[in-house]
């Protein structure tokens, strides 16, 4: 960080050189002095030195303290535990608490049922700093009087040299705040019966309750502008006041019928049940000026106020079974189904069906492998298929929308804001797996993956034809492949007392393709938002961006070139606006991704060294 003399001489030095072409008389020490110095020498500027540094980012502290208790019986058992955080931030101002408990109880009724309860709950309240753009204060611009009180705006209008208009330190003493406080709490009860030794039935529900608050009060006399020093007071009867509040609920409740049979040399279980789920997100943000100083309550301000909300509602239903069998632990076949809803989805689509199953084959348990389990102690054939869904996109993207707020004449209305897509359904993907698991004298293990991955009616948001009166929607457009392979290798090279050895070396490969867009033509679709380009025989995330060649050797303006109906380069402009303007792809996703770790340890000391590898792909950062 530089003080005062060192950074006089560098804005000298920027002064001189940005006024080295101008006609004399105007690069002269007079325009320095009036125009930047304030008419103040170079002795008279470095007098004041002052450490914002330490001001600002001051020497911080955290602390930690818990408390646990854990006790029981054969009926019953208990777990009790306490928590409190503390930590300062590096900048002043900024500091961080949490307050966290739990409280497991467990507890047996005969010899048939069984309750457990877990109960979370936590309280955090963070404090945000109230400046930014620390890095344009000025070491030669004291945020102190000569008799020690804080410099307010008219001082500062008169005596401040650098660009920052803000004396920071006054924002603490006038009582700004921008905090935030959080709460969540978390329990969950488990009811479980043993109807046989065989076959068990469980209830489980989850509740997750989350609460935010967020609020931000200025001063009236805090900065209009925090650059301009001549935009003087927010006033005294207008002061800031922004809050907003959010509460999120999460339901989860599971009951499932599950069975363990043993036959010979069969082994036979599974599960089946559903589950239900309810997100529900609400919240509210408002905010005004017109106060009185000191006065942070929302129905005392005067200005026209700003408020905004809103609601979210998501439902999900599932039915779900899955069995498991091996014979001799060394066959293994494994089945699943299940019917998954989802209120996002239009009345008619809201369900979709998806299955698994895999087989796994334990080599090295056969006999023919006994001479050889010193050097292969374990081999492992996998081989899996199975669809998946996924509901991933905003929420009501199905139905038609419309927000409210359009006012019109102090009367209330709405807009529509989205058009309806009532064939919206669930997007599937067909994985198939072929897996090989080896491991080598004990102390190394191996793994190959290879997979085929198609995800069928892909969820997109697309442009719309200009008619329906929106740009975007959400639909099914199409197909895309993801194929590829993964492989790692692990172990412990080294396992002695005193000295250890572990690594780990991976490697991976995916080729990613779109392999159809329903109803999108041979252009595919140009997502202007992202700067991407879907089109079949594409990567799913290839941009499209303009040509650019470079600046001109000659104007030095920027280049790019140009094309013709066919897409055939036919020259370059400097117009950026050109209509024939050249645009270019490239795969922004990474085909190959690797790493290696090493893990060294000696009598205590330890060293880790680990490295990551992407490649085959195009990034403009």
């Amino acid at each position: 960080l530089m003080n005062s003399e060192q950074l006089y001489d560098y804005h000298r030095e920027a002064f001189n050189n940005d006024n080295i072409y101008l006609p004399l008389p105007t690069n002269t020490e007079a325009l320095w002095m009036s125009s930047i110095m304030r008419g103040r020498t170079r002795d008279q500027v470095i007098a004041t030195d002052f450490n914002w540094l330490d001001v600002l980012y001051p020497k911080g502290a955290s602390q930690k303290h818990g408390f646990s208790y854990s006790g029981g019986s054969e009926k019953s058992t208990q777990y009790i535990s306490f928590n409190y955080n503390k930590i300062d931030g590096t900048m002043r101002g900024n500091d961080e608490e949490q307050i966290s408990g739990q409280m497991n109880l467990s507890f047996k009724f005969g010899s048939k049922w069984k309750l457990d309860t877990r109960t979370f709950a936590t309280f955090r309240k963070t404090n945000f700093p109230l400046f930014g753009e620390n890095v344009r204060v000025a070491p030669f611009d004291s945020p102190y009087n000569t008799d020690g009180t804080l410099k307010y705006l008219p001082e500062i209008q008169l005596d401040w040299i650098g660009t920052k208009a803000t004396n920071m330190l006054i924002y603490e003493k006038i009582g700004n705040v921008n905090n935030e406080k959080e709460m969540t709490l978390l329990p969950q009860v488990t009811l479980s019966y043993e109807i046989s030794p065989n076959f068990k039935l469980s209830s489980s529900t989850q509740y997750r309750y989350n609460s935010g608050l967020t609020k931000e009060y200025r001063d009236g006399r805090s900065w209009a502008d925090d650059q301009d020093p001549f935009a003087g007071y927010l006033g005294i009867t207008n002061a800031y006041l922004g809050r907003t509040q959010s509460t999120g609920q999460n339901l989860l409740n599971n009951e499932i019928l599950s069975f363990d049979q043993y036959f010979g040399r069969s082994t036979f279980n599974g599960q089946i049940g559903f589950e239900y789920q309810s997100q529900i997100s609400d919240g509210f943000s408002a905010s005004n000026t017109g106060l009185v100083n000191g006065i942070s309550v929302l129905n005392a301000t005067s200005g026209i106020p700003i408020v905004k909300g809103g609601l979210s509602e998501i439902y999900r239903l599932s039915y779900f079974s899955q069995f498991n069998y091996s014979f001799d632990n060394k066959y293994f076949l494994t089945g699943s189904y299940r019917r998954d809803g989802s209120s996002k989805f239009g009345s008619a689509n809201r369900y979709g069906n998806f299955y698994s199953g895999s087989a796994g084959w334990l080599v090295s348990g056969e006999k023919f492998m006994k001479n050889m389990l010193k050097t292969i102690s374990n081999l492992k054939l996998r081989v899996s298929h199975g669809a998946t869904g996924n509901d991933n996109f905003s929420n009501y993207s199905a139905v038609e929308t419309f927000s409210l707020g359009a006012n019109y004449n102090f009367q209330a209305g709405a807009s529509p804001t989205q058009y309806a897509n009532p064939n919206l359904t669930w997007e599937k993907a067909l994985t198939t797996n072929f897996g090989i698991d080896l491991s080598l004298w004990k102390k190394i293990d191996l793994t190959f993956d290879l997979y085929n991955t198609k995800n069928k009616d892909i969820l997109y948001q697309v442009p719309l034809d200009p008619s329906t009166g929106f740009d975007l929607g959400w639909k099914n457009i199409g197909s895309v492949q993801n194929k590829g392979f993964e492989f790692s290798v692990s172990g412990n090279i080294i396992n002695k007392k005193n000295f250890k050895w572990y690594t780990n070396l991976s490697l991976a490969y995916n080729h990613n393709e779109v392999l159809a867009l329903t109803g999108q033509g041979e252009k595919g679709i140009i997502d202007a938002r992202f700067n991407k380009i879907l089109k079949v025989g594409y990567n799913l995330n290839t941009s499209y961006i303009f040509d650019y060649v470079g600046a001109d050797p000659q104007t030095g303006l920027a280049t790019w070139n140009t094309a013709d109906s066919t897409g055939k380069i036919n020259g370059t402009t400097t117009w950026q606006a050109n209509p024939n303007i050249a645009y270019k792809t490239k795969n922004l996703a990474p085909r190959v991704t690797g790493g290696f770790n090493n893990k060294i340890s000696y009598k205590g000391l330890s060293l880790e060294v680990m490295v990551s590898y992407v490649g085959d792909y195009y990034t403009d950062d």
